[in-house]
């Protein structure tokens, strides 16, 4: 019983142990008048703070000694490279290429300047994952991924995040917004890889570096490939794939020309594939599926990865395109006038209220040299036109001055 209540009790005439001298009924009036000061009284609330979620970006997690040593050791390494980058490309560090992936998109075919170009090896990225962390996710990731070939040995960039635009990165989908390459990658030289990414803290103070490592590829053989990038605090992945000989294609529009974009209310996707990937599957009924590895799919948009959860088109039905320059194989040409046969295949997708695919189409894309294409399908209520330039690389830098 508390004390309110004991008093309580004793003024109602409840059994009540009377100390010696004192008077019972001195004792009840004392009680009451208490009880009557108390209920003047103005009750005060608790303080009370609701408990603050702590996202990735706010975690003060600690490192131990031996992995504050080994991630010094690796910024180490990183600075070492860095010099060694601005000593011998006579530039700063962090230029980036200049060189257009439409170069020699206006040329004619007799008028390219076969001398300074080349159709030769490229390497098409797939995607960058997070594969284990030893933070809790998500986490919330910024900072850049970039890669330098011998063309120009500038950065090309994969990806790129401010701190204030850090992306939130979940266990189910810990797969970085790549938006580039700018243009096409030469893989005939060793390709340098540069990661420089951290973790959003509370404060700027407490981010946490995840990675600051160089990689590099070299290959002889054309198909997928995987760069492993990985140290004391988390492991990440570089999935790429060496084409052979290749030309660059550079989405110039995916628009919605008739129907409105009411077919896109619930958002959808755009994604280019090699015809050489595609797989046929049989069901049960003897149905005959042509589907691609989801692992060979490079994804110009995604209504998923943005904000909204909606494709990011303007008033006039032109989709903003997260990436939109590929590498597509072609035969090696043997005179100008070679034709080559259908390589790329272009898929738009549009979702359903509860997220899967309601309606797709595809278009299937004969390579150029140079010059563009244009080419509408039909999805749902609404048509779609795609307008690509290609354009072969040029053999180097110098080759343009």
């Amino acid at each position: 019983m508390s004390t309110t209540e004991e008093r309580r009790a004793m003024a109602d005439g409840g059994e009540e142990v009377v100390p010696a001298g004192f008077n019972k009924d001195a004792l009840k009036k004392i009680a009451e008048e208490e009880i009557k000061k108390m209920e003047k009284l103005q009750l005060i609330p608790y303080p009370y703070k609701p408990p603050r979620y702590r996202y990735s970006k706010e975690k003060d997690t600690e490192l131990t000694m031996a992995d504050k040593e080994k991630m010094n050791q690796e910024k180490v390494d990183f600075e070492a490279y860095r010099r060694d980058v601005e000593s011998w490309c006579r530039a700063s560090f962090e230029r980036r290429t200049t060189l257009s992936s439409v170069y020699f998109a206006h040329y004619t075919p007799r008028q390219i300047p076969f001398s300074i170009v080349t159709t030769e090896a490229t390497l098409q990225i797939f995607s960058f994952k997070i594969v284990s962390c030893e933070f809790s996710w998500p986490l919330y990731v910024y900072g850049v991924v970039a890669v330098r070939d011998h063309v120009d040995n500038h950065r090309n960039i994969l990806f790129e995040r401010s701190r204030r635009s850090a992306q939130l990165v979940t266990r189910d989908d810990p797969s970085l917004g790549l938006s580039g390459p700018s243009r096409a990658i030469s893989a005939v030289d060793p390709v340098k890889i540069e990661v420089e990414l951290k973790l959003k803290g509370r404060t700027e103070s407490r981010d946490i570096t995840l990675v600051k490592q160089r990689g590099h590829y070299s290959c002889s053989y054309i198909g997928f490939h995987t760069i492993d990038f990985s140290n004391c605090l988390c492991k990440a992945e570089l999935s790429l794939e060496q084409l052979g000989s290749s030309v660059q294609a550079t989405f110039l529009s995916v628009c919605v020309v008739a129907g409105g974009p009411c077919t896109f209310k619930y958002g959808g996707r755009v994604y280019c594939s090699s015809l050489a990937h595609e797989v046929m599957i049989t069901n049960s009924q003897g149905n005959v599926k042509i589907v691609e590895p989801s692992s060979s799919q490079f994804v110009l948009i995604d209504s998923r990865d943005c904000a909204d959860g909606k494709l990011p088109m303007d008033d006039t039905g032109l989709l903003d395109l997260a990436r939109c320059v590929v590498s597509v194989p072609i035969d090696k040409w043997n005179d100008y006038s070679t034709q080559y046969e259908e390589s790329l295949k272009v898929v738009i997708q549009a979702y359903s209220r509860s997220g899967v695919v309601a309606a797709q189409a595809h278009v299937k894309l004969r390579p150029k040299l140079s010059n563009t294409t244009r080419v509408k399908c039909l999805l749902g209520y609404s048509k779609v036109e795609f307008i690509i330039a290609w354009s072969v690389m040029p053999k180097s830098e110098d080759y343009l001055i």
